[in-house]
């Protein structure tokens, strides 16, 4: 029988990526799943079935395993592998298990494994790259996302760069443009679209109240002249710098060419973990391209950020794809951050979610005589976390600027007390929303949807039904 060290040497020798292991820990498992989700070749000893079942029994134990990302040895003359782990200890320090190897370098259990895939230097140790090379990062697509990603790692990491974008990329509605550098929010996208709602606003809502207010209302609309200025302001908000093309490769993710693993590609989008990675080493997606993630471009502008401070600054932020302020230019208006009422159950359990919502009336529709109860509000709290707050969403004018301003509030864990205790500002909409907590009205477990409907009280108003089935769902 060869000696136990031997062993250990050759099969660390023999293999890029070697796992020690039990069949029986969990963490093993863990690990073992994440190498082959990234599609990675690794060989794996479970210590615990050295000497007790048949090389048979053994490939049949691990039938979920597939040889395609590890071959099965059998060491039959090796009766106990509780030797291997304390030949382990003797050499690495560390008996437990996992004990992973990356190219002949001691790794560490699942922890240090999990670490380095989250930092995103897992890959580079299975795969260094090449050290002849012309650019540090190649970015395809001149989208919001794409250009933030290149100016910080350019600007501030001072990277050798190469962005690669198609001129004639197409973009929504079939409609093609001479300069697509910015992606769709810039030319077809949230940037037109916020205007065109506020024309609307003006035109329906501010116009149709004036007369209330004492002013003629006799004003006409000319859609021409606003869709030429709308047009026309994206040139005052067109970019300082020039950026050239060096060449023209691709559009957006439904004409893209560029081809990963076929898994790994859903509905025209790619799938990639939470640090944006995908299962091809050294390439990563970030924006529209990836699949359940948040189409924004203000979240794609961050990640975008983020990952090259992860690639290049030595730095370990993740892109928060949850508490994201997100509005719906909708006639009026709907803001939300964090989770729905039905995400939070599911993720919380229903025993563990207080739901808290009102109606109100913003005060410029007094005068107007405008519906007294056509706005509402919610907050979703988590109660077994003190009642943290975990969904806000809010209906009603200017929606999307009140939203804004409570994202920092639901970033930094606001409760649902921090909400009771602020103190308002007279007259204004975020006033309106809160500032009579009491008020609100509280679901108890059983009560949520049609099954019941009460009333709620507020000074000065009469009761009124409220709908407690109510709830937007963002996605």
């Amino acid at each position: 029988m060869a000696p136990v060290k031997d062993l250990i040497e050759q099969n660390i020798k023999d293999n890029n990526v070697m796992v020690f292991s039990k069949s029986t820990c969990p963490f093993c498992r863990k690990v073992k799943e994440l190498f082959k989700s990234l599609n990675i070749t690794f060989h794996s000893l479970d210590m615990d079935l050295l000497g007790v079942i048949s090389k048979e029994k053994l490939a049949a134990s691990h039938s979920w395993w597939s040889t395609s990302y590890c071959t099965l040895k059998y060491y039959a003359s090796i009766d106990n592998g509780s030797t291997i782990q304390d030949k382990l200890k003797d050499m690495t320090g560390q008996r437990t298990v996992p004990n992973v190897f990356i190219r002949g370098k001691h790794i560490g259990g699942a922890d240090d494994t999990m670490k380095l895939h989250t930092d995103g230097k897992l890959m580079e140790l299975i795969m260094p790259p090449s050290e002849s090379y012309t650019y540090d990062l190649i970015v395809i697509g001149g989208g919001s996302g794409g250009l933030a990603c290149s100016k910080t790692e350019s600007w501030q990491y001072q990277r050798s760069l190469q962005n690669l974008n198609d001129k004639n990329q197409k973009l929504s509605y079939n409609i093609r443009l001479k300069i697509s550098i910015g992606g769709t929010c810039v030319n077809v996208g949230c940037i037109p679209k916020k205007l065109m709602h506020q024309a609307a606003i003006l035109a329906c809502c501010d116009i149709g109240n004036d007369a209330k207010y004492g002013n003629d209302d006799n004003v006409e609309f000319d859609g021409e002249d606003c869709s030429n200025n709308d047009n026309n302001s994206d040139n005052d908000n067109d970019y300082n710098e020039r950026i050239r093309r060096k060449r023209e490769i691709i559009g957006r993710h439904d004409n893209s060419d560029v081809k990963l693993w076929d898994e790994d590609i859903l509905n025209g989008k790619v799938v990639a973990g939470d640090n944006e990675q995908t299962s091809v080493p050294n390439i990563y997606g970030i924006g529209d391209i990836l699949d359940d993630k948040l189409e924004l471009t203000p979240v794609a502008i961050q990640a975008g950020r983020l990952l090259a401070h992860r690639l290049y600054g030595d730095k370990n932020e993740l892109c928060d794809y949850v508490n994201v302020a997100t509005t719906v230019f909708t006639p009026l208006e709907y803001g939300c951050i964090g989770l729905s009422e039905e995400d939070a159950i599911a993720k919380f359990g229903e025993e563990n979610v207080e739901v808290y919502h009102t109606n109100y009336q913003p005060l410029e529709y007094t005068v107007a005589k405008r519906d007294m109860s056509g706005c509402y509000a919610k907050l979703v709290c988590n109660k077994s976390d003190n009642e943290r707050v975990v969904g806000f969403h809010v209906l009603g004018p200017n929606a999307g600027e009140v939203t804004q301003g409570y994202a920092v509030a639901i970033k930094l864990g606001a409760t649902k007390k921090d909400f009771d205790r602020t103190i308002e500002m007279v007259s204004l909409l975020r006033a309106q929303n809160y500032r009579k907590a009491d008020t609100l009205y509280t679901f108890t477990p059983g009560s949520r949807g049609a099954q019941k409907r009460n009333t709620l009280t507020r000074p000065g108003l009469e009761p009124g039904p409220l709908d407690t089935g109510f709830c937007l769902n963002r996605s």
